[in-house]
């Protein structure tokens, strides 16, 4: 009867020791994972991540003007152009509203000149 109950300590003894060994592993990869995200999102809020965004969006408005998808096109040069101006990049702010502009304003070829036959 006595190796029963030493067996039975010592299983239980074993199973709790596991259970906080789990504790443990499941806690530090939790606050890992944690980290892990805070530093990606710390990294998206950098001054040239944010640039880089506001270029990409630049890029893809004009190139969705030049594709005549006007709405989408002024979409993503405003969204540029406010993240510009975050930036305090007057500049490239300047050259989103000028491409804003010629996405509101399209030009029309000229009419062709009308001839009359005497």
């Amino acid at each position: 009867m006595n190796s029963k109950k030493k067996i039975i300590k010592i299983s239980v003894i074993a199973f709790v020791i596991l259970l906080f060994a789990f504790a443990a592993i499941f806690t530090v990869v939790t606050i890992k994972n944690n980290n892990d995200k805070k530093q990606q999102e710390a990294a998206k809020n950098t001054p040239a991540a944010k640039k880089k965004a506001a270029d990409e969006n630049m890029t893809k408005g004009m190139e969705a003007a030049k594709d005549g998808d006007s709405d989408k096109a002024k979409q993503l040069l405003l969204d540029a152009k406010a993240k510009y101006e975050a930036l305090n990049d007057t500049d490239k702010a300047v050259d989103a509203d000028a491409q804003l502009y010629f996405v509101e304003h399209p030009s029309t070829p000229p009419a062709a000149p009308t001839t009359t036959n005497p």
